[in-house]
């Protein structure tokens, strides 16, 4: 498969498959995207990213997408992909709820809380009539025919099983209903958990996802098999305790059905969680995100977290604006293997330098 965006796309799949298999070639992992030219700004698609597909406004994104390839240059491992993505909650949606813009910010939506009652809501299953899933679906064949020779269509930001009912139910709502209801929360989330590897192969079928392609979701890592971030948000309101009992045996049936995958720890208050995840032996890798008001996950502060991630055997991307400096600060500091840097470069030049100095000190 050739890319007119991604020459060396050929190269670039043996060093990710090398890195899935715990292989080093020469560098860590890096993907950056730059200005394609010296005096001009890239294009940014994540104001109407949701927007336009939500209000069947296909061609107005495809017209973005253009502009965003001819002014984007994508460095290094970085594979050019689009998701069909209609919004954060988009999974709580394809279980019967319709998602929501703010008249103030369309950069965002939420799936409209539906679910008053256990008992009559249950049980629950992908709703194939459900808008959002039908321009899903239509988004997906339309990206993966506008995309060849371009890019891939990428996996779904699937925010699945606890965190849909926190979106269908209401977080502070679901968090009473563990105590009141705990059996009928479980019993949901059961029926949601045996969803996923259905939502999953109709979403690969739909963006036309095979080995040629290989699978990409919202973090930028190519896998030649079945890749997507396992996350639950949710987690950030439950005790570790409640946590292994209500969300653990969801992440760990994601875990086994994919053949790779980086789970999203998203807030401090995830830490509380971070040894048992660690313990899923077919867990690849970490994604910190250390929330709002935080220092950035590649500081300093979070040195010790991100060791105790490689030092079980588990991969790490950081991310951030970096430069040369904060590059080199992080590679002495937490060596070479099992990163993948995700840098949003200024320019070329930068970037060049950046991987010059890898390489040396490799």
């Amino acid at each position: 498969m050739n890319l007119k965006t991604k020459t060396d796309f050929n190269d670039v799949k043996k060093r990710w498959t090398a890195f899935w298999n715990n292989e080093f070639i020469e560098r860590p992992m890096i993907c950056a995207t730059v200005p394609k030219n010296e005096n001009s700004k890239q294009v940014e698609l994540s104001k109407t990213h949701y927007w336009n597909p939500c209000n069947k406004k296909y061609e107005e994104q495809l017209e973005l997408i253009d502009e965003w390839i001819d002014s984007t240059l994508f460095m290094y491992d970085l594979v050019p992909f689009i998701s069909p993505d209609h919004g954060p909650d988009q999974f709580a949606a394809w279980m019967g709820s319709t998602l929501k813009f703010s008249k103030s910010n369309i950069e965002t939506n939420w799936a409209q809380p539906i679910l008053e009652d256990w008992e009559t809501f249950l049980p629950v299953s992908l709703k194939e009539e459900n808008e959002t899933w039908q321009s899903y679906l239509k988004y997906s064949a339309l990206l993966k025919n506008h995309g060849k020779n371009k890019y891939i269509v990428g996996m779904a930001d699937l925010h699945s099983q606890m965190d849909a009912f926190s979106a269908l139910r209401h977080p502070d709502k679901l968090c009473m209903d563990l105590y009141d209801t705990p059996e009928l929360v479980k019993k949901g989330t059961e029926q949601a958990r045996a969803m996923y590897p259905e939502v999953y192969q109709k979403l690969y079928e739909a963006g036309g996802m095979s080995a040629e392609t290989g699978t990409i979701s919202w973090l930028p890592l190519w896998c030649e098999d079945k890749f997507a971030v396992v996350q639950c948000d949710f987690s950030v309101f439950l005790s570790n305790e409640m946590w292994k009992e209500f969300v653990l045996p969801g992440i760990i049936e994601e875990v086994e059905f994919l053949d790779h995958c980086f789970y999203h720890l998203d807030g401090k208050q995830q830490i509380i969680h971070l040894d048992d995840l660690l313990a899923i032996k077919k867990l690849d890798g970490i994604q910190w995100v250390p929330g709002a008001g935080q220092p950035e996950m590649f500081s300093s502060h979070w040195r010790e977290l991100l060791r105790k991630i490689l030092t079980a055997g588990k991969k790490i991307i950081v991310y951030g604006n970096m430069d040369l400096d904060t590059v080199k600060d992080i590679h002495n500091d937490l060596g070479y293997k099992n990163i993948v840097y995700d840098i949003y470069g200024r320019n070329r030049e930068e970037m060049e330098t950046i991987i010059e100095w890898l390489i040396k000190n490799c």
